[in-house]
């Protein structure tokens, strides 16, 4: 009985990790086959949904990522930029960005970067959010 078990465990970590695998190469596969104007677009309606542009802002964030997608294929394929170059350009890229939206909306974008990068660091375990989950622990214990 322990053998049937371990084997039908063992046969399902092998399926699931063999569809996993193929799932992220299609998905990989998939951006590189987009072209620029369907990144662009896709990202400009992903931001309209949080962020509900109006019809100027909406053309003029479509340039933008259209402009940005152009630049991330080109220099993809370059691939000669080192990190601080795309840095530099990211941080244009979100100032430009700004420069479109209300304060209510900046605000808004602002707040979803925090909780992305919160969650980038739950993933690795590091040490500032063992530390943050023992703040969070502790005032939901004083209350």
């Amino acid at each position: 009985m322990k053998k049937i078990i371990f084997t039908s465990v063992l046969a399902l970590v092998v399926v699931f990790s063999t569809q996993a695998q193929e799932r992220n190469q299609r998905m990989r596969g998939m951006q590189d086959d987009r072209s620029a104007e369907e990144i662009a677009k896709s990202r400009t309606e992903r931001l309209d949904k949080t962020l509900k542009f109006t019809e100027a802002q909406k053309e003029k964030v479509y340039a933008l990522e259209l402009e940005k997608a152009e630049r991330f294929k080109e220099n993809r394929k370059e691939n000669k930029r080192n990190r601080e170059d795309w840095r530099k350009q990211a941080e244009n890229d979100r100032q430009t960005l700004e420069k479109i939206l209300t304060d209510e909306q900046k605000e808004i974008i602002k707040e979803s970067r925090m909780s992305n990068r919160r969650g980038r660091h739950m993933q690795r375990g590091s040490k500032d959010t063992k530390k943050e989950n023992m703040r969070q622990r502790n005032r939901s214990e004083k209350h």
